[in-house]
């Protein structure tokens, strides 16, 4: 799930003349006032709060005056905090050294045979998309083990922002920021009633209270949404989005925004 930087600009200069290139905040505003919407809109989101949205995408929202929104897991800012997906991905471009690690039995039994081979990217989605019937906190436990088995505890660089660099992508103007909970827990109806209260409010508070801004914008983790945590988001932000694919009007439920997965080799819509 990556997009490099010449592909990231080409996309917006493709996009410039054929949409107006809107910050969603804009938009909801918009919307919820019962204004007249653009035609053509279309609003750039960020999930998680990846370093490299700062090294690389800021550069080119102020090369071509586009307007963004990040949703940050507030409570793995500048920390050395990775998402379980990705300790998962490292965890099987490895292999051959699960066999001898008595932790990722379970792990191996989710592979494709035989598990001392190379997976191919879609094998490894594959692998993570199985991983998701556990909860978040049992699969960081298990995945806690298996690095420190396989001396797998730190990552050569910070993956996410730190304050600093998510203040100056707000300061920069063009950048507003949103909350995609904690610690990107997945908000379904496994998850308990303090969990998601927790995790949709204190991001936000921590978010604001940090960033000097107010943080009416929230991203489900996963797209999970439960009835309960609706209810949360609709009581404390503004609009929040999903992973469900497709294009959004004045009668999408503003809460249960739809938007378009971009990846280096594909865009997916289906309409």
């Amino acid at each position: 799930m990556r997009v490099t930087p010449s592909t990231f600009r080409r996309h917006l200069y493709w996009l410039k003349p054929k949409f107006e290139l809107i910050s969603l905040s804009d938009w909801v505003g918009r919307a919820q006032r019962g204004k007249t919407l653009p035609l053509r809109a279309c609003a750039i989101t960020f999930d998680d709060g990846w370093r490299d949205n700062f090294e690389f995408a800021l550069p080119i929202l102020r090369e071509t005056g586009t307007p963004a929104t990040i949703f940050a897991v507030s409570h793995m800012i500048g920390t050395e905090k990775v998402f379980w997906p990705n300790r998962v991905a490292r965890i099987l471009h490895t292999p051959r050294n699960l066999e001898g690690c008595p932790s990722t039995i379970w792990l191996r039994k989710l592979m494709p045979a035989p598990s001392n081979r190379a997976l191919t990217p879609g094998e490894i989605s594959k692998v993570i998309a199985a991983c998701k019937t556990l909860m978040d906190r049992e699969l960081s436990e298990r995945l806690d083990q298996i690095e420190k088995e396989l001396g797998l505890e730190s990552w050569p660089e910070r993956p996410l922002m730190n304050w600093d660099e998510l203040y100056a992508m707000v300061e920069s103007g063009l950048v507003e920021i949103g909350s995609h909970t904690c610690h990107h827990t997945r908000l379904n109806d496994a998850t308990s009633d303090q969990d998601i209260e927790r995790e949709v409010l204190e991001s936000q508070r921590l978010l604001q209270e940090r960033l000097g801004r107010s943080v009416r914008l929230f991203c489900y983790p996963n797209g999970d949404v439960s009835l309960k945590s609706l209810d949360w988001v609709q009581q404390y932000y503004d609009a929040a989005v999903t992973t469900s694919c497709g294009i959004n009007t004045s009668a999408t439920d503003i809460h249960q925004l739809m938007r378009i997965s971009i990846h280096e080799d594909i865009s997916y819509y289906q309409q």
